[in-house]
């Protein structure tokens, strides 16, 4: 009789701990589809943002505001040399800073496409017509000209888009 309860035991326990494992994996596999956008975004946003700037543009109270949220990894300073754009990798975001002193932003579209990353293109005035439709031959590219407006994009694009 110890025996056969012995085995009764020892089933309900397996019985049990698989159960447990089930349930768990299910709840995990729940969670995961639930939260799918905001384990994105989180992922997004520890990738670095980096920001282009034309000479005479002063892009220091914009990368301030996304520095200050705290949520952003802007670690580089703005920069107006078009090389840089060489150092696209793991990048969630490019920011141009579009100016009438904007020299070499084909090459910097260029390799931001060969990246395959998001694109904003901000300026504090009228794009040309011929760089809107350069902008707009991107898929992952918009247009943007007010600095809270900003905000907003760069938090869109980074829970939106997905990186592979």
């Amino acid at each position: 009789m110890d025996i056969l309860n012995f085995i009764f035991n020892i089933q309900t326990l397996i019985s049990a701990l698989i159960g447990g494992a089930v349930g768990a994996i299910a709840l995990y596999t729940i969670l995961r589809f639930i939260y799918s956008k905001e384990i994105r975004l989180f992922r997004n946003a520890k990738r670095p943002i980096m920001i282009f700037k034309c000479e005479g543009m002063d892009m220091e109270i914009e990368t301030q505001m996304l520095r200050d949220i705290s949520f952003f990894n802007v670690e580089e300073q703005p920069c107006s040399n078009f090389q840089m754009a060489d150092r696209i990798t793991d990048h969630g975001l490019v920011i141009v800073a579009y100016g009438e002193g904007m020299q070499h932003f084909d090459e910097i579209l260029k390799r931001v496409q060969a990246a395959k990353v998001p694109l904003v293109v901000y300026s504090k005035m009228t794009v040309p017509p011929d760089v809107v439709a350069k902008i707009r031959g991107y898929s992952w590219c918009l247009l943007c000209q007010y600095p809270l407006r900003l905000v907003n994009d760069v938090f869109g694009i980074l829970y939106t888009f997905p990186h592979e």
